[in-house]
Order: structure tokens, then C-alpha cells, then sequence
């Protein structure tokens, strides 16, 4: 690249020493790295895709819903008393109205 100057900017290849330079064919063989990676990726994506489910916390969340929309609704009021009432419920408690509703 020059400016108006008539300066140009050195290319990085010719600032590197002649065995850090990459080969001719570089461009290739990096395509072929990327795909081999990306392959890889997908491959421990499918191996550990059996692993996922249910999470350690799940029954803790569902049931922290469960307290919260019985207080919003006027059925208990146990979430007074409960340890983590100072936690919001903005996910739990529609996901427990779509399990209710859904019949889950």
C-alpha cells in the first residue's frame, strides 16, 4: 500500500526471516487445518451429545418456581419462609405455567 507520499508500506512476509515464511501452497493446506478442526468439533459435539439432560439443579429451579407461583396466585404463602425467596423467578414461573399448561 502507498500514501500520497510515494511511501509503501513493507508487506509482513518480507519483514519475516525466510523460515518463518509460509510455504507456497499455505493457502491450502490452511483450509484443509480448518476443516480438520471444525470436524474434530463436530465429532466431540456428537460423542458427548448423549451426556446432555437433565441438569444438577433442575429440581431446585423447578421447585423454586413452584413456591413463587403459588405465592403469586394466592395459594401459599411459603415463599416468606423459603431460602431463596430473594431470587426472581422471571424463568421459572413461565416455565412452570408452559408445563401446566402442556399437560407435562
Amino acid at each position: 500500500m502507498q500514501d500520497a507520499g510515494g511511501w509503501r508500506a513493507p508487506r509482513l512476509r518480507s519483514l519475516l526471516p525466510r523460515r518463518w515464511r509460509p510455504a507456497a501452497g499455505f493457502a491450502a493446506s490452511r483450509n484443509a487445518q480448518a476443516v480438520v478442526v471444525l470436524a474434530l468439533f463436530a465429532a466431540v459435539g456428537v460423542a458427548v451429545l448423549d451426556d446432555y439432560g437433565v441438569s444438577w439443579d433442575e429440581a431446585t429451579e423447578r421447585g423454586r418456581g413452584i413456591v413463587a407461583a403459588r405465592y403469586v396466585f394466592g395459594v401459599g404463602d411459603l415463599l416468606t419462609d423459603h431460602p431463596h425467596r430473594f431470587y426472581g423467578v422471571s424463568f421459572e414461573a413461565p416455565l412452570l405455567l408452559a408445563e401446566r399448561l402442556l399437560g407435562l
